[in-house]
This record gives structure tokens, C-alpha cells and sequence, in this order.
């Protein structure tokens, strides 16, 4: 069982360093959030897997934008897409940019029933 770990950790290393430094996850998390923990370097690793890089990246780079400091942020983030069947940097866009328009329409809402309680 020892020997078992020991190879899913090199396994895991080799993973990380063959990715390019450009968009790789690990490298982007940990200059910007700390070091990931092996649990978190795992599941970053399924991310990867099942929504790619491109998509992981653009995941840390929102927590960062949003003050996200843990790995937890980042994995709700991708739960929700994943959830939300978005897969490439296009769906994304067009995901956050319906999302903003959803808050606007809040927020006015929220803003004009205010304003009438005020007058």
C-alpha cells in the first residue's frame, strides 16, 4: 500500500510538470493562492481532466478576480459549471455575461421597491 502511494504521488508530480507553464493550473494556483494540498492536487487533476485546462484556469483566475483564497472556491466554481454544462472559454462568456444581466435586473428591482418606500 506504501508503494501505491508513493507512485500516485510521482504519477501526480509527472502530471503537473508536463503541463506548459503558459496555462498550467497547478503553477497558476500556487503562485497566486499557496501550495495545494495532495487532496486538492488530486481533484485539481480531475478538473483538468474532465473540463481541461483552459477551463480550470479560467476558474482560478475568477476566485483570485472574486478574493477567493482556497481551493474549496475554486471547486464550487467548477461544480457549478460542470453543473451547468459549460465546457469551452465561449459558453463561459456567454454563462457569466447572462449572469451579470440576472443581477442588474435584481439589483434594479430591489432598487426601485426601495426608492417607493422611501418617497
Amino acid at each position: 500500500m506504501n508503494v501505491d502511494l508513493k507512485e500516485e504521488k510521482e504519477t501526480l508530480k509527472e502530471t503537473v510538470n508536463r503541463r506548459q507553464d503558459g496555462q498550467n493550473p497547478f503553477t497558476i494556483f500556487e503562485q497566486n493562492l499557496g501550495q495545494l494540498s495532495l487532496i486538492a492536487r488530486e481533484k485539481l487533476m480531475q478538473w483538468c481532466a474532465e473540463m481541461g485546462d483552459e477551463m480550470v484556469v479560467a476558474a482560478i483566475n475568477l476566485a483570485i478576480r472574486n478574493g477567493g483564497k482556497t481551493f474549496n472556491y475554486i471547486d464550487k466554481i467548477l461544480l457549478e459549471w460542470s453543473r451547468a454544462k459549460i465546457e469551452t472559454l465561449e459558453q463561459l462568456k456567454t454563462h457569466e455575461k447572462n449572469r451579470e444581466q440576472r443581477k442588474q435586473t435584481h439589483d434594479l428591482f430591489f432598487t426601485s421597491r426601495f426608492e417607493k418606500r422611501a418617497v
